[in-house]
């Protein structure tokens, strides 16, 4: 990014512009790594209760293993539409992130956040929710509700919804 244009984003998050912190906090983490001022715009964005930051909190703490400061930042990001979030909260209900003990799962929670974030156009929730479909994990097997969350994912320009509707096709044509 350039100077001005750092300068003028600035300036913006200055006056309590949640979206420009988080744009900053972005710029400072990838483009120009630093982690200090990174955080500095993280923690700006998070006091303007901007959703997206809340939800990369959220997600930091739950890789921590904070869970209890982790799902209340989550919850509040999914309250204010943001899919990764439903994402990340119906997978966790779900026990179906690798490596994260579950101290609870919650068949009907977790689907309801999947499914949620699925229908928000989150290709990950669809193609979770695809391959579940397919594999009778957390409800009836059915792969016709399968194809339809893989078709929803390639709509949204996943590639791996690609892949598995071509081997969903070939699986198909085997069997008929």
């Amino acid at each position: 990014m350039k100077m001005a244009q750092l300068r003028q984003l600035e300036a913006q998050a200055l006056t309590g512009d949640g979206k420009a912190c988080l744009a900053l906090y972005t710029e400072y983490c990838n483009n120009t790594p630093d982690k200090l001022t990174a955080r500095k715009w993280l923690d700006l964005a998070l006091d303007c209760d901007e959703p997206k930051a809340i939800f990369i909190e959220g997600v930091a703490s739950l890789a921590s293993g904070k869970v209890s400061d982790a799902l209340p930042m989550l919850k509040l990001a999914a309250e204010n539409d943001n899919t990764d979030a439903m994402n990340v909260l119906g997978q966790y209900y779900l026990g179906n992130i690798k490596g994260m003990p579950h101290d609870v799962i919650d068949l009907e929670q977790g689907l309801d956040y999947l499914i949620s974030a699925a229908r928000g156009g989150n290709r990950d929730a669809q193609i979770v929710l695809g391959k579940g479909s397919l594999q009778g994990t957390w409800f009836r097997k059915d792969v016709r509700i399968a194809r339809y969350w893989f078709e929803q994912a390639r709509k949204q320009g996943s590639r791996q919804a690609d892949r598995l509707l071509e081997e969903l096709d070939r699986v198909h044509e085997t069997i008929i």
